[in-house]
């Protein structure tokens, strides 16, 4: 009896294994993220954190516009090799919207500087300036380069609902120059960044896939006086509520499709865009 217990209790574990091996222990591959979508490196509450995440909007944005204008200018290269430039449909700008020289001095600002490490750090940065360092606990930074007859400030301010803004101020006698500025900040799913002369409205769905953007660049004029800092309650038309002839370019994604507009050569230029042409040309992160 013994013996007939222990031979039926191995069939039943021998059993039991194979069905666990065709169900439970199959493994599953993870979706892959390719370099349009959204990665949040960091979910830390601070400012440089929040710098990072600013980055990670911007590059998906730049690879799913970039790409696709690529692949589409490959088209028409391929097409017509020898004259591709006079194509009418061919896009010969860039798409670099947000572009600073001085920004990445604050990147590293966090709780722990003082004006004695900021010396240290910003030695050469400052070209033989005095170098001063403010701060009011994790929310506010300066940084100020001061010689005789000129001043440099770098000031940022951080909000706990994760949004920032930056600006750049050089001061020559008695003429005072906003630089450069940013401001970025999100609700719910939509992020805004704006810049003194670009605006970007960008909405990802919970696997970091853009749903929709719009991002614009003005010809003249700039945005110092409508701050969006630190949370901003603005409609799908933000980036373009301005009349049109105000703008130098405009990109619009939406339901799979690029549209890029610009006059930066005189009358505007319309080129459509269809994802599903390109779907395979993103590189994966």
């Amino acid at each position: 009896m013994k013996k007939f217990l222990a031979v039926f209790f191995a069939v039943i574990l021998i059993f039991c294994s194979g069905c666990s091996d065709n169900g439970d222990n199959q493994t599953t591959t993870a979706p892959q993220k390719t370099a349009d979508m959204l990665i949040l490196p960091t979910n830390k509450k601070n400012y440089s954190d929040c710098v990072k995440r600013y980055h990670a909007v911007i590059s998906a944005v730049k690879s799913k516009v970039q790409v696709l204008e690529n692949e589409h200018n490959k088209t028409i290269e391929t097409e017509n090799p020898e004259k591709f430039f006079l194509d009418e449909n061919y896009i010969a700008t860039a798409f670099d919207p947000f572009i600073f020289t001085e920004f990445s001095i604050t990147e590293n600002f966090d709780y722990t500087m003082n004006a004695e490490t900021a010396r240290e750090i910003f030695a050469e940065q400052s070209n033989g300036a005095d170098i001063r360092f403010e701060k009011n606990k994790t929310n506010s930074f300066l940084l100020s380069f001061i010689q005789e007859e000129t001043m440099r400030e770098y000031a940022v301010d951080y909000s706990s609902n994760d949004s920032f803004r930056y600006t750049a101020t050089h001061e020559n006698g008695n003429e005072t120059v906003v630089t450069e500025m940013l401001e970025f900040t999100k609700k719910n799913s939509v992020y805004y960044i704006q810049s003194l002369t670009a605006r970007m409205y960008v909405q990802f769905d919970t696997n970091g896939n853009i749903i929709y953007f719009c991002c614009s660049t003005l010809k003249d004029g700039n945005y110092l006086d409508e701050s969006i800092y630190p949370q901003i309650d603005a409609s799908d038309n933000w980036a373009t509520d301005r009349d049109k002839e105000s703008y130098l370019s405009i990109h619009t994604y939406q339901n799979g499709v690029l549209i890029h507009e610009e006059c930066s050569s005189g009358p505007w230029k319309t080129v459509t865009i269809a994802e599903s042409d390109y779907s395979n040309a993103f590189p994966l992160q």
